[in-house]
């Protein structure tokens, strides 16, 4: 949300487990973007809709929008080629939109088998979902903030 309200005040943000709403505000500028979503989270689905979890469900207001629709929503705000660049390395898939303007590049990445948790970390809690140990999302993150300082 902040990206979308002051995005001349963040140089990039980077969501995980991370999902917009039909309510999210039209951007107001351009920020570069990196997402990072497991694709057997059932808290946030990769492909949107209603949370799985009794949990989540109970504070939920309205269906996530899918990790598709944040990557069309971000790169179509910062005028990037439609089609991303797709890789894939392990269980781990990257999209990455080229041409986007001014730096704020739009970067997808996808984890097979993660789940609603920080991949490399360790569990938040004992029922928390065991993360991922495919990446790190704190060295991949600080990667992409060092590649996209503000000016």
């Amino acid at each position: 949300r902040l990206a979308a309200e002051i995005p001349e005040k963040l140089a990039a943000i980077a969501p995980v487990a991370g999902a917009l709403f039909d309510s999210s505000p039209k951007p107001k500028g351009r920020v570069a973007v990196l997402m990072i979503h497991g694709l057997a989270d059932t808290a946030v689905p990769y492909k949107g809709g209603d949370s799985q979890r009794e949990r989540v469900q109970k504070r939920q207001s309205e269906p996530y929008k899918s990790l598709d629709y944040a990557a069309r929503y971000w790169s179509g705000n910062n005028a990037c080629r439609p089609v991303p660049i797709k890789s894939a390395a392990g269980n781990i898939t990257r999209e990455k939109y080229a041409g986007c303007s001014s730096g704020a590049d739009v970067e997808v990445l996808t984890i097979s088998d993660g789940l609603h948790s920080w991949p490399g970390g360790e569990k938040g809690r004992e029922a928390a979902d065991a993360p991922s140990n495919s990446i790190s999302a704190t060295d991949t993150i600080w990667e992409f903030f060092k590649a996209h300082k503000q000016n």
